[in-house]
């Protein structure tokens, strides 16, 4: 009895599978475009401030007086300016720093800059997949003005896949996910109809964690070799940062610059963007009514 006892406790345990950190939000790849007599043009957010008029009541003497007052308020707004005058800091897909003259010739005839999707530093997880041939813009700390994303259609994204913790390699596919969004409906209370706000849940299409045998995506490399879908899923499962198509369409070659030949790149139908993220599963969009 002793000496199984001894042989349970020398055993090795089962192996506990760790749970799989996220990453940092995933850098976007913008259009950079050529504009004669400006040079490469961005799509940029700026901060500024604007006087607000706004109604008050203060006490005066005792007695409550409504007044109209000035605030300062921040207000967003949208528009496209020369790079050069981004206000952001930029480098080389492998972290040299470039002026933003150096940003701008490399770009004079139009192309593509990856960015943080917001302020913050991108992760390295994903710095290790980019090309030294792309262009890497960050807004600078105290800078009011930050380079976007346009909105250009059939641009790829960059992802992020690793095995979950229960070993299973899951790519973003269509599929539903549930939302809660509110809901005006009338109540009568006392003879008045009054309209009260409830929640509800109500499906959408989104991309969603598929499995990867589910999906079945034709792989290759950013320099063009087809890889077989084990020795795909066997670098998933070990993390890889991942070029995938939005429109189910062959990636084109100017988007495959920008990161490294060895990086995997994926197209499928199933990964395809959907038009509207908020579409409903049933064909209407945005809040019932």
């Amino acid at each position: 009895m002793f000496a199984s006892l001894l042989l349970a406790m020398l055993a090795p345990a089962a192996p506990v599978a760790k749970p799989v950190k996220p990453l940092g939000a995933a850098p976007k790849i913008v259009v950079v475009l050529s504009v004669p007599g400006q040079g490469p043009v961005v799509a940029v957010s700026v901060v500024r401030k604007v006087s607000q008029v706004y109604e008050a009541t203060v006490e005066e003497n005792g007695v409550p007086v409504l007044k109209r007052l000035t605030r300062e308020v921040d207000v967003m707004e949208y528009r496209n300016i020369a790079l050069v005058d981004s206000g952001a800091t930029f480098q080389t897909g492998d972290g040299k720093p470039l002026t933003a003259a150096e940003a701008a010739t490399r770009l004079k005839d139009g192309g593509y800059l990856i960015i943080p999707s917001d302020r913050e530093p991108i992760d390295p997880a994903y710095r290790k997949a980019f090309s030294p041939e792309a262009v890497v813009a960050e807004p600078a700390k105290d800078s009011k003005t930050t380079i976007v994303d346009g909105g250009s259609p059939n641009v790829p994204v960059l992802v992020a896949v690793k095995a979950d913790d229960k070993g299973v390699v899951r790519l973003p596919a269509r599929g539903t996910r549930d939302v809660i969004v509110k809901v005006p409906v009338s109540k009568e209370v006392d003879g008045v109809t009054k309209i009260e706000t409830i929640e509800t849940t109500q499906k959408v299409q989104d991309l969603v964690p598929t499995p990867y045998d589910a999906v079945k995506p034709v792989v290759t490399t950013a320099e063009g070799k087809a890889v077989a879908a084990d020795s795909a899923k066997a670098r998933l499962a070990a993390g890889e940062i991942v070029l995938v198509s939005t429109n189910g369409k062959p990636v084109d070659g100017a988007f495959l610059k920008l990161v490294k030949p060895e990086t995997l790149v994926m197209v499928s139908d199933a990964m395809m963007r959907p038009t509207s993220p908020l579409q409903s599963a049933t064909g209407s969009g945005g809040n019932r009514r």
